[in-house]
């Protein structure tokens, strides 16, 4: 049965096999080399299957999939994880709305699996309790690969353990929030990544990147104040945001404003009623001299 499929993988090689694989055997295919590309195609694409990566860059395939999961026009598309990652560790696909697994291998194999799981799914098949991941036997694990994985689950427990929000923006989409950022903007990280740049932050956006404008801004959101600013790396073409939470430097700021008003207004209290004071003594100080001049120069009758 004829099928609409996505492929989404930033090899272009393997990406190029597999659509070539799968138009062989009749099937509508379209192509995207990372997550963002495949958001953009999937607003007016309803495919029946979408095979996707486990690393990407930007979007990670595992983020990718439960976007998917979550967008309503989406609900009977099936989807494949197809990547080499899936030998290196203990991968439940079903954690990320998975379908199926498949572990890149020779391209002999790979098309074999890729077949078989087609053919599973047409069948309404379910994946094993053991979750078998598709490919896997045999296959030599490859060490520098999960120094990497290994690296980038370090680095993502960093960037969640500052107390600065961190946002990577890519081609005007969100592709990756730290802990904090997603705690303070109050969006679940499915409903975040993908998206522009929420429209609450585009004030402070458009301030950033006016020429001349401030290095840094501030904002309330969400009962919180926050300090806003944003590193541009123009070669790699992704913007961070950096948000600071400036809730009690900015409280203890009005609070010492506040503190300055009333002193102001006490010293201006003080000083008009030093003036009143001032003028009631030369009021009196001219009354005595009047009386004193009249007792020494008493009017005749």
């Amino acid at each position: 049965m004829t099928k609409s499929i996505l492929v989404v993988d930033n090899n272009r090689t393997f990406r190029t096999f597999l659509t070539s694989l799968l138009r062989k055997e009749g099937h509508t295919v379209h192509e995207a080399g990372d997550g963002v590309a495949a958001l953009d195609i999937l607003q007016d694409l309803r495919p029946d299957v979408v095979f996707v990566d486990l690393i990407m860059p930007g979007i990670g395939g595992d983020h990718l999939c439960r976007i998917i999961r979550r967008l309503p026009q989406l609900t009977a598309c099936r989807v494949v994880v197809v990547s080499a990652a899936a030998a290196e560790f203990d991968f439940d696909h079903r954690e990320v709305g998975a379908d199926a697994c498949i572990a890149k291998g020779p391209f002999h194999t790979t098309a074999f699996y890729i077949r078989e799981v087609l053919r599973e799914l047409g069948e309404g098949a379910k994946t094993d309790p053991l979750q078998k991941i598709y490919g896997r036997k045999g296959l030599r694990s490859r060490g520098i690969t999960r120094e990497l994985l290994a690296k980038t689950e370090r680095l993502e427990s960093i960037l969640d353990g500052v107390s600065e929000g961190i946002l990577e923006i890519a081609r005007d989409r969100v592709v990756y929030a730290n802990r904090t950022a997603l705690e303070w903007l109050a969006i679940p990280v499915e409903s975040l990544l993908g998206r522009t740049v929420p429209a609450v932050l585009e004030g402070a956006l458009y301030r950033l990147s006016t020429s001349g404008g401030p290095r840094e801004v501030e904002m309330a959101l969400n009962d919180r104040w926050l300090a806003i600013r944003c590193l541009s790396a123009r070669e790699s073409g992704v913007d961070v945001l950096l948000f600071t939470d400036i809730t009690r430097r900015r409280e203890e700021t009005l609070a010492r404003k506040r503190l300055e008003d009333q002193l102001r207004q006490q010293t201006l209290e003080l000083e008009a009623a030093s003036e009143r004071f001032r003028r009631e003594t030369e009021r009196r100080r001219q009354a005595e001299e009047t009386l004193r001049s009249n007792q020494q120069h008493p009017r005749r009758p």
